[in-house]
């Protein structure tokens, strides 16, 4: 007899006294006698371990679902593009929404995403008169940076640019 055969038959008779958990969602037991295994996966954030999650599509968390601007961004802009908002690692996001405050004078506003091949994808908002809020799409490029430009409508003029934005895995 070999060992497999000798470890069925040593467990057959205790195949009743098993415990059946369908999803392994259970942490403890409670007035149950029995054998229970359950594996979880741990990831270590650098400061402590914690569980690994996916998201509703199977696939493994790896960050925020959102990105929000930290403040509302104020700037004061010349009739020559100017970049105010800068987007490292913009690629884990598919979505970009933008709310513009319209302060004093108009402006022409612009998205530039660098993609990762080097090329440029243009998102083109164009002159600001009101205020106004923009859902960009970015599920059809993969963009390493986001650039947001503004510059005054007027030669020689000025505008103040004030917007939030946010980045949303969607």
């Amino acid at each position: 007899m070999g060992l497999i055969e000798a470890i069925r038959r040593a467990l057959f008779n205790l195949a009743d006294k098993y415990i059946s958990v369908d999803d392994g969602s259970a942490d403890e037991l409670s007035g149950q006698l029995g054998i229970f295994t359950s594996a979880r996966l741990l990831g270590f954030d650098g400061s402590k371990w914690q569980r690994l999650r996916c998201d509703e599509d199977k696939h493994l968390l790896t960050g925020k679902s959102a990105i929000l601007s930290p403040d509302w961004v104020e700037e004061v802009v010349g009739d020559t593009d100017t970049v105010i908002v800068t987007i490292d690692n913009a690629y884990k996001y598919r979505a970009l929404r933008l709310e513009v405050i319209h302060v004093d004078n108009d402006f022409e506003l612009n998205v530039f995403g660098q993609i990762v091949s080097g090329y440029w994808s243009v998102y083109g908002i164009g002159t600001v008169t009101a205020s106004i809020a923009k859902n960009i799409d970015l599920s059809n490029t993969v963009v390493k940076k986001l650039f947001i430009k503004a510059r005054a409508s007027t030669t020689g003029g000025t505008a103040t640019v004030k917007l939030a934005y946010a980045l949303v895995k969607r």
